[in-house]
């Protein structure tokens, strides 16, 4: 399947997927699995999605991947933040 990269396209589970990572303030395929009950494949295509969406960054020495979008820019695209994980 094609990866969109229009903010349009991003379904609920990526709405949430974005919302830890901005709580957290970093992020990792793993910490995102035992945030939410997805499978590893899921959650390393949700990262790579936020990566290259700008919302994280590529992974550090440890995995981690520090989060680059802000709460005020998640609520500009996406609407109301809530936190519900």
């Amino acid at each position: 399947a094609r990866m969109s990269l229009d903010p349009n396209d991003a379904d609920e589970v990526k709405k949430r997927a974005i919302r830890i990572a901005i709580t957290l303030g970093s992020i990792s395929t793993s910490k995102l699995r035992s945030y939410m009950s997805v499978g590893y494949n899921k959650a390393n295509f949700i990262i790579i999605w936020m990566e290259r969406m700008g919302y994280i960054t590529a992974p550090l020495e440890n995995q981690m991947r520090q989060t680059i979008i802000t709460r005020e820019q998640y609520e500009n695209t996406y609407g109301e933040f809530t936190v519900d994980f």
